[in-house]
């Protein structure tokens, strides 16, 4: 029996999405059929259940991302899967284990093997909706939330583009910690949202343009700031950062420059940081990187990072599941899965 299934594991071919030439994601991503992966005796053969569309795999593609893989590239900067074959040296995972592999590309492939080491186990009660997304959002938040200052329950965080994924994931993480978030969003429809995640202070980004907020929220302690959008939102954000805070800029969805006033800088001598997860996966040693995300797997059995789901595509879909990612006003994350 071990046989035939060694056999049947041989002639099969893996199918990918990959892309030979930068451009629009929906016309240079293709189906490919791929050689099966080939496995050393301290690695392991992954199935992929299920691979988000992130930002930075839509960079990848168009070619405006901070580190680009040589062409061609199979695509996938996060994912989950099911072990189905180990090599002879690997006694920490078994055979049916759910893992991730936080410091590896090419997630959206049918089969995939790494050394056993790279990977991670995460329990079969988190659901792979929310196993494929963690290793990117909450790691990006916790990292932020513990790396810029040490945060106390009566001091909050402030960021914009809350409703995002990895803002979702700073107000889970936040609210475990004891502190407070104040959040930004762009419509009165977000403000509900982030509400019942458990944001503290919710505005609009008119509302902060405005400055039709509480009128005690320049008397609150706000350390840290955390800006994906850059522009006029990073403007802003640094007028109600507290003296001697920070503002980590992780995201620039506006796509416009950083735009900052003289004053902050100078009269509250605020500092401007930047962060990037991917950066920080290659820098430092990979049991750092295995502890935090078991942090973050503890979370997730407890009931955090559900991001809301838009819609699940087959990669024979891809085209459709790029342009769809893309939307704006989407009110769900874009996934892929190997099959229907």
């Amino acid at each position: 029996m071990h046989f035939v299934i060694e056999l049947w594991l041989n002639v099969l071919m893996n199918r990918l999405l990959c892309h030979h030439e930068y451009g629009t994601p929906e016309n240079v991503v293709k189906l490919s059929e791929g050689e099966f992966p080939t496995m050393g005796h301290d690695e392991i053969l992954i199935k992929t259940t299920m691979a988000p569309i992130n930002p930075a795999d839509l960079n990848i593609i168009e070619g405006r991302y901070g580190d680009q893989p040589p062409l061609p590239v199979t695509l996938g900067n996060e994912g989950v899967g099911i072990i189905e074959k180990i090599g002879a040296d690997v006694t920490e995972l078994s055979i049916g284990d759910q893992v991730i592999t936080p410091t590896l590309r090419g997630t959206w492939s049918e089969y995939r093997s790494c050394k056993a080491e790279e990977a991670v186990r995460v329990p079969h009660d988190i659901p792979p909706e929310v196993a494929c997304m963690l290793t990117v959002n909450p790691l990006t938040a916790i990292l932020m939330l513990e790396s810029f200052h040490e945060l106390k329950p009566e001091e909050y965080v402030l960021q914009n583009a809350a409703n995002s994924g990895v803002g979702r994931a700073v107000i889970d993480i936040a609210k475990r910690m004891g502190i407070k978030t104040i959040n930004i969003v762009r419509t009165h429809e977000q403000v509900e949202e982030v509400e019942k995640i458990g944001g503290s202070i919710q505005l609009t980004f008119d509302d902060l343009k405005a400055k039709r907020y509480p009128s005690n929220l320049r008397k609150l302690s706000i350390p840290l700031a955390l800006n994906a959008v850059g522009g006029e939102s990073a403007r802003l954000i640094t007028r109600l950062l507290s003296h001697g805070g920070t503002m980590v800029t992780y995201g620039a969805m506006s796509k416009e420059p950083v735009i900052l006033d003289n004053g902050p800088l100078i009269y509250k001598n605020i500092s401007i940081k930047g962060f990037w997860r991917s950066e920080w996966v290659r820098r430092v040693d990979f049991e750092l990187v295995k502890s935090m995300m078991e942090r973050l797997i503890l979370l997730a059995e407890h009931g955090a990072f559900v991001v809301p789901i838009e819609k699940i595509y087959p990669f024979s879909d891809a085209a459709e599941a790029l342009k769809h990612a893309k939307r704006s006003g989407r009110a769900g994350k874009i996934l892929l899965s190997p099959r229907s």
